[in-house]
């Protein structure tokens, strides 16, 4: 801000910190803003590229200034653009010191520009309590993220779908355990084939005991006794 505007607020006794309402009266915009020094030409005051947009002012164009008090922030609810910005390590302590040397108030609806070593994020101020407006200086402000603009749900875990195969007729649903089996040497093995092998039951042979008429004539037939014979008889 230019030197004059220092001698009138000393003059109206402003206290610090110093912060100022600046509007775009043509645009309805307002934002909040501090004062890094006076040192501007009279006549003209200098605000960062990202403030101008806020604002939607353009080089030359018209702004008010006013001096104004703001509530201490106990809250501010920030979403950034991009979610690289919360991949930096401790990213709630960095952004504390950040804003705590860089700026003065923050203003709900804005968007914030922040300067990270050759990298540049950008915020939106999504909530400020207890105000729309909030002074950040010495106070304890909590602090909340909302999800990145640029964050993507991970893409859902494929569906189990049954497996179809080209038939006569058209596709047919896939049935587990069902087809040709195979020996170890890869020569097919028909499925009924293979199932009559599993499910054939060993042969079961009948002995019956042999007895002559004699003998049958003499005594009565007694099971289990007797003569024995072979299987060839």
């Amino acid at each position: 801000m230019p030197e004059s505007a220092l001698e009138v607020l000393h003059r109206t006794q402003q206290g610090y910190p110093m912060l100022f309402e600046i509007r775009n009266g043509l645009k309805e915009r307002v934002s909040h803003c501090g004062v890094v020094e006076f040192t501007a030409e009279e006549g003209t005051v200098m605000v960062p590229g990202w403030m101008m947009e806020n604002l939607k002012v353009e080089a030359g164009e018209t702004l008010l200034l006013k001096s104004t008090i703001l509530q201490k922030g106990t809250f501010a609810k920030l979403q950034p653009h991009s979610a690289a910005f919360l991949a930096i390590r401790d990213v709630k302590t960095v952004l504390e010191q950040t804003l705590s040397a860089k700026f003065s108030c923050l203003t709900t609806g804005d968007t914030i520009a922040i300067d990270l070593g050759s990298k540049k994020f950008y915020i939106d101020i999504v909530e400020t309590k207890p105000d729309d407006a909030i002074c950040i200086i010495d106070t304890d402000c909590a602090v909340d993220f909302a999800v990145p603009l640029d964050y993507k749900e991970p893409a859902p875990a494929p569906a189990p779908q049954e497996l179809r195969e080209e038939g006569v007729g058209g596709p047919r649903c896939f049935i587990p355990f069902t087809g040709v089996a195979r020996r170890l040497n890869e020569t097919a093995v028909a499925v009924d084939e293979e199932m009559q092998s599993v499910e054939a039951e060993p042969k079961r042979v009948q002995v019956r005991p042999v007895v002559t008429v004699a003998e049958a004539e003499n005594k009565q037939f007694q099971p289990f006794t007797g003569r024995k014979h072979t299987l060839g008889g």
